[in-house]
């Protein structure tokens, strides 16, 4: 879905904080982080994608699109709001609300020639293995949290059978606090995460930040295709960050839903109502 893919790059940034958390807040030195989407997952020259700018600030992530449109993160409340003040609308959903819908979704889908893939082992979490890969590409982040703008190290963290991410790390910036780890992962898991306990990108990236001690990630990739198998030659999603600079404050602005906006379901909420209709109609021709 288009919803989730402009929401992927929040599944594979790992983010600078000053270390002086407050554990009601995540974020407690605001930040700015522009980043942008490469997709190589079809044939031909990689698309780039459109540059997206994430204002990072106590219990919130705003991110901010060229359009006009921003998502809003509220980590206190776990609640997902997207302003769309080109269309006059708006509409939030509860990190619960995303997670149920989702599972919907999936049931709805089902059909009776629908392979079952997931067996027992595969629900049960799998053990992550990270590892150096040599890489001779530069990665560099500029913007005043990089304290060198080397590109640091490239780790991989995967699991057997399963999905693998590529990180490269920027290990002289600023750490991701342990509060702002726990909120993203409750997040990524939430709203961005593999379902029926598969280990997903947002556990491979937990693994890594919690292992690095929340270093910033300046680019990441993983691969895509029925294995997500990830071979520098092969199919891959990846995000580059281009910017990070600390701000003065988050603006209120960004927070907040201008008056006069209309709300609207989520377009999650109404493809899983489709789906959940043209389930029925099966249903109801196979009688």
């Amino acid at each position: 879905m288009n919803l989730f893919r402009s929401m992927l790059p929040l599944a594979v940034l790992v983010v600078p904080v000053v270390a002086k958390a407050q554990p009601s807040e995540p974020f407690p030195a605001p930040f700015v982080i522009e980043h942008h989407l490469v997709d190589a997952s079809l044939e031909g020259t990689p698309v780039t994608g459109e540059t997206v700018r994430d204002t990072y600030g106590g219990s919130f992530l705003v991110s901010e699109r060229p359009d006009g449109n921003r998502t809003i993160v509220d980590f206190a409340r776990r609640e997902l709001t997207e302003v769309r003040p080109t269309e006059g609308t708006y509409w939030s959903l509860s990190f619960g609300r995303f997670a149920e819908l989702r599972k919907r979704l999936v049931d709805a889908e089902k059909t009776e020639t629908t392979p079952e893939v997931r067996t027992q082992a595969a629900r049960e979490k799998r053990p992550v293995r990270i590892e150096e890969v040599p890489d001779g590409a530069e990665g560099k982040v500029r913007g005043a949290l990089s304290a060198t703008g080397s590109a640091g190290r490239r780790l991989r963290a995967s699991v057997e059978g399963g999905s693998a991410l590529d990180v490269w790390l920027d290990v002289s910036a600023p750490r991701l606090t342990a509060a702002g780890v726990a909120a993203l992962a409750d997040f990524e898991r939430n709203v961005l995460g593999a379902a029926d306990g598969e280990v997903g990108p947002a556990d491979l990236l937990e693994a890594v930040r919690l292992k690095e001690g929340g270093a910033l990630a300046v680019r990441t990739r993983r691969g895509v295709g029925r294995a997500e198998a990830l071979r520098d030659d092969g199919p891959y999603l990846e995000t580059v960050v281009t910017k990070a600079m600390p701000v003065a404050a988050l603006p209120a602005s960004l927070v907040s839903v201008p008056e006069g906006l209309r709300r609207v379901p989520s377009p999650l909420e109404v493809v899983v109502s489709w789906a959940e209709d043209e389930a029925a109609l099966r249903q109801r021709g196979r009688k």
